[in-house]
């Protein structure tokens, strides 16, 4: 039960017979009982016919403008939407159990009454909530219950907007904060944020708040940690002070220059590169974090791959040549050949010399291969008003491949990932054309096909 914070004139309309009176349980009536509640104090109950329609007027303050309690309960939006000239007063709410936190955005509205007592109850009606588990889940909730007999108004309701949430979250916060909520304290004056509640509740063995920043905590998953057994568990079991040292400034770095701390980075070379002088090298190797973000797994895979035909110093010299934005697209065009060849490519694989661009072409060398193998007699067929573009254009003579082995051959002496499009060329999503010169490959067109 809440008290009512009188800023808004309700009326109310309960059943008679589902009150006490004197002939309560042995009368049947129509009766209902229409109860009035002012934003003056005053407050009235009438007992009239269910098909009586009255007009009350306040015996106190005169005022006539009363809101229907019982749809602003059964459905809040279109108690909203048709009542675009009240300023609804919401309050913010908090309810707490051992499994969530509910911060709610809510009205309070009368519900129900005490007849013989002259007593109003109240409850909250939430238009909307964020809801925050023990485990770490956070759901925002929008209310959107309504009469299903009675749904018009429904499609102009909005959802509480941005600063509604912020608020919210804000409370739910300072909620969790003040009151020790699930263990959680801000004893290190950090800027808390919800998003910070939501990892630790999901990491609740990380006990230092900088792994908050750090972009893969999962393989943490046993034990308490903090961040110097972390970072030496980083370290393979290696031992040695100088490797200590690289690994945190490293990850001083890191955490200075994006403000995130990419593991992955660091494991790769803590795995598979064994001399410590070059693994030292490897650990102060300059670190670009739209690089490497997302291709840990996948570069811990490569990377050993390289260990069966590269030495460590060789393996040091290939990253150290990536300087540019288009060495970083080579690499993460690598990492992607590597992965679809991963399970045939010792057998196919010619070592080149161990630096960018001859690893990435033989990669792609070999991708090609492969997909040759698998696609050289798909056939490819085009509609008349393409292949009307099929002729010579001054000294260019147009052409379209007809089969899986022309995209090849050009591909290999274009040396691009062209075969890339054969799926694409045989369900009519895109069209190329060749453009030769002397009966050399000038010139490539890719267009999206008419479908």
């Amino acid at each position: 039960m809440k008290s009512n914070n009188q800023h808004i004139p309700w009326k109310l309309s309960t059943n008679f017979n589902h009150q006490r009176h004197l002939f309560y349980n042995k009368v049947d009536t129509d009766y209902i009982i229409e109860t009035y509640i002012c934003t003056c104090g005053h407050k009235n109950f009438i007992v009239s016919n269910a098909h009586q329609e009255l007009d009350y007027v306040c015996e106190e303050c005169a005022n006539t403008k009363f809101y229907d309690a019982n749809l602003a309960w059964t459905n809040m939006p279109h108690f909203i939407s048709t009542n675009e000239e009240l300023d609804v007063k919401f309050q913010y709410t908090f309810s707490e159990d051992e499994e969530k936190i509910t911060a709610d955005y809510s009205l309070t509205i009368p519900t129900d009454i005490d007849f013989l007592q002259e007593e109003i109850f109240y409850d909250e009606r939430a238009v909307c909530s964020v809801v925050l588990s023990a485990d770490g889940i956070v759901d925002e909730i929008y209310l959107l219950m309504f009469d299903r007999e009675d749904i018009s108004g429904i499609d102009n309701y909005q959802c509480p907007n941005d600063e509604i949430l912020k608020i919210l979250n804000a409370n739910l916060l300072d909620y969790i904060k003040k009151n020790g909520c699930f263990g959680i304290h801000d004893s290190r004056k950090n800027d808390f944020t919800l998003a910070h509640v939501h990892f630790f509740l999901q990491h609740q063995n990380l006990k230092d708040f900088d792994f908050y920043y750090w972009n893969d905590v999962d393989y943490l998953n046993e034990g308490e940690w903090s961040i110097e057994s972390a970072l030496l568990n980083l370290l393979n079991r290696r031992t040695e002070k100088s490797l200590k040292k690289a690994i945190n400034m490293n990850y001083a770095k890191q955490r200075k220059e994006s403000n995130t701390f990419y593991a992955n980075f660091i494991g790769v070379f803590t795995v598979h590169i064994e001399d410590v002088n070059i693994l030292r090298e490897c650990l102060g190797l300059e670190f670009d974090a739209d690089t490497y973000r997302s291709i840990g797994g996948s570069l811990h895979r490569l990377v050993g791959f390289f260990k069966r035909h590269y030495t460590d110093k060789q393996i040091l010299n290939f990253f150290k040549g990536i300087t540019t934005v288009r060495d970083s697209e080579l690499l993460r065009d690598s990492i992607n050949q590597y992965s679809y060849l991963q399970d045939t490519i010792e057998n196919d694989f010619n070592k080149v010399k161990c630096n960018l661009d001859a690893i990435h072409d033989e990669l792609l060398r070999c991708a090609i291969e492969i997909k040759r193998e698998e696609s050289v007699d798909v056939k490819l067929s085009y509609i008349d008003k393409e292949l009307a573009y099929c002729h010579i254009i001054d000294a260019y003579e147009v052409l379209l491949p007809q089969n899986g082995q022309d995209l090849f051959d050009w591909a290999n002496t274009l040396r691009n990932c062209l075969t890339g499009y054969l799926d694409n060329i045989k369900n009519k999503y895109t069209i190329i054309y060749g453009f030769f010169l002397m009966e050399r490959y000038s010139l490539l067109l890719k267009s999206t096909r008419e479908r």
